[in-house]
């Protein structure tokens, strides 16, 4: 709790029914362990119509933390309080009614939220319609405009979009400026404003500037982006190996869109770990020697699932055979070692993983970024490695027709020598991905 709140005078006001002071008190209880007492004050202070306390609770019935999982109930209070104009309410609805999470698949409702909530002035959504226009082939004034009025309102993502493009010669905002936020950035944290400063290294940086006016955003943008974005035109795959059988694409998302993967995955970036079989507890992975994060749901916004959608469609399958999609960071003398993607059965809790969303039969993967020596897809039994350029894709097979594991698919990320390297990887199931 911070400084300065008095719990006695805060549990008075909660008490007598002030909602504020409910959801304030349950934030203060959970972190004493006092759960049932949190929920019960956080219940509260969601029926009085607190928006945060129903996207609290929604968050918790979406993992089962704290309370029992009811994806449906938390679509319900979701959808109440983006009714009311919350903006997270607004962009985890979004995502849950395009993956047909708790509720059926919408695709068509999942991006008229998006573009309410940009309308609204929703500094997330702002930025994130122009990335997801962008992903539909449209590069225009409005994009610029979107990304402007996201990032003069502090997001920052879509700011270092703007510096991205400066250094390729966009002309959208000036160097003093592009300065300015790439220092921001790195104060933040973004993972991609240190190596961009010394580009910056002679320019005094100017001063953040006001706001800039909400584009308006035109009627016919809701049909443009009504095809979902499995359905949507992919390169041509190329075959570069028979058995396993691996196929590349070219350019399967542009560089903007991967560098919204790395932004929105750095902050969540933990050392790879696995259960131990004995203990239960996490240890390091003995294969993956790597930084690695996996997006569910409530991390989720509708751009990163339509780059899902898009890797589902590179190998043929429908998004909800897709796994989550996850994103590994290698920084210099990181790899990870030979391995199947695949399931073993009998091996530790892969016979459930089995029954509920079978075998893992392909995977796809997404280089996210250059500038980086090693770090190849090397198939080492079947003496093939692979590198691709930013926003490529390979996609391979990991087991044989008859569904056994394909010895010759076992592969590994060979170690970075210079610079990083970031990719993103989906599993593809048998089945639809329970989880």
């Amino acid at each position: 709790m911070a400084e300065g709140i008095d719990i006695n005078q805060l549990a008075v006001a909660a008490k007598a029914g002030d909602a504020d002071a409910q959801y304030k008190m349950a934030a203060y209880l959970s972190g004493e362990g006092q759960k049932d007492a949190a929920i019960k004050m956080l219940k509260s202070a969601a029926t009085a119509g607190h928006l945060d306390a129903r996207f609290t609770l929604a968050n918790f019935m979406l993992s089962g933390h704290m309370v029992d999982r009811d994806v449906s109930h938390a679509v319900q209070v979701l959808t109440q309080a983006a009714a009311k104009g919350h903006e997270a309410s607004c962009r985890l609805l979004s995502v849950l009614k395009a993956m047909g999470h708790g509720c059926d698949a919408d695709w068509p409702a999942a991006v008229a939220l998006l573009v309410s909530a940009a309308r609204q002035g929703h500094v997330l959504a702002l930025g994130e319609l122009a990335l997801l226009r962008e992903l539909y082939g449209y590069s225009d004034d409005l994009n610029t405009a979107l990304l402007l009025a996201a990032a003069t309102r502090g997001n920052i993502i879509a700011a270092m979009q703007l510096v991205s493009r400066h250094l390729k010669g966009d002309g959208t905002i000036e160097a003093g400026l592009a300065k300015q936020w790439t220092l921001q950035g790195r104060q933040l944290g973004h993972p991609l404003a240190g190596n961009l400063l010394p580009a910056f290294e002679a320019i005094e940086p100017a001063p953040l500037t006001e706001p800039t006016a909400l584009p308006d955003i035109p009627e016919d943008l809701l049909s443009d982006l009504a095809t979902a974005p499995e359905a949507l035109a992919r390169p041509q795959a190329r075959v570069e190996l028979d058995r396993p059988h691996v196929e590349t694409l070219k350019g399967l998302i542009s560089p903007a869109l991967c560098e919204h993967v790395i932004a929105s995955s750095a902050p969540s970036l933990a050392p790879a770990r696995v259960v131990d079989p004995n203990s239960g507890e996490l240890r390091a992975d003995p294969y993956r020697h790597s930084y690695n994060m996996t997006f569910w749901p409530a991390d989720l916004d509708l751009v990163l699932h339509a780059i899902g959608a898009r890797m589902c469609a590179a190998a043929g399958v429908a998004p909800d055979f897709g796994e989550m999609l996850s994103v590994l960071y290698y920084q210099p003398g990181m790899y990870y070692g030979p391995h199947y993607d695949c399931l073993v059965p009998g091996a530790d809790g892969q016979n459930a993983e089995l029954e509920r969303s079978g075998q893992r039969p392909k995977t796809v993967l997404i280089y996210l970024n250059d500038g980086y020596e090693g770090g190849s897809t090397s198939f080492v039994r079947a003496g093939f490695a692979h590198k691709g350029s930013v926003g490529d894709a390979i996609v391979f097979e990991n087991v044989l027709g008859d569904g056994e594991i394909d010895e010759q698919s076992l592969h590994e990320s060979t170690p970075v020598t210079t610079g990083v390297k970031w990719i993103a990887s989906k599993w593809i199931r048998e089945k639809s991905y329970q989880f």
